[in-house]
């Protein structure tokens, strides 16, 4: 039989640490999260942001080109600011299924009290030889996050994988 995993909550989940892989799951249950690796559909929502900024380009030409500044302004600030995201999430990554081998670098980012929550990157190299990112995000502060987010970073000590935070 399998060793069994050490498991810490995350903000929409479970994550499950393995010796040789890390596994996130919703609902707790590893063995499902392991039969569908890859439910990586982040992507289409990058597509679609990239669409909608497009538009929003194309929509403020338009308004300034008709003497409509502010609708110009307006429109250019949020496209610019969604092709930000964009460019800034492109090589994240919502895999279910991480292998060790395949892992570069995990890096742990402390919570700014009330502004933001902690959470774990991890680099790794994809299947197609691209390097990848993925966030482990903790549970916050209202949801006893102070408590997950040391159980969390002490497994991912114990496991191996986080060095030296």
């Amino acid at each position: 039989m399998e060793n069994q995993p050490q498991t810490f909550k995350t903000k929409l989940g479970f994550c499950h640490v393995f010796p040789d892989r890390i596994v996130l799951s919703k609902a707790g249950d590893y063995v499902k999260a392991e039969q569908n690796p890859n439910p990586d559909k982040r992507s289409k929502f990058v597509y679609y942001y990239l669409f909608l900024s497009v538009y929003l380009i194309f929509q403020s030409v338009t308004a300034y080109l008709d003497k409509q500044y502010f609708n110009a302004v307006a429109s250019g600030f949020i496209a610019i600011l969604l092709l930000i995201l964009v460019i800034k999430n492109f090589n994240n990554s919502g895999i279910s299924v991480i292998k060790r081998s395949s892992i570069k670098n995990v890096k742990f980012n402390q919570e700014k009290k009330r502004l933001t929550r902690s959470y774990f990157v991890i680099q790794y190299t994809a299947t197609n030889g691209k390097t990848r990112k993925r966030l482990i995000m903790l549970p916050g502060s209202l949801s006893d996050g102070t408590e997950a987010t040391k159980k969390a970073v002490e497994i991912m000590k114990d496991e191996g994988y986080l060095m030296g935070n």
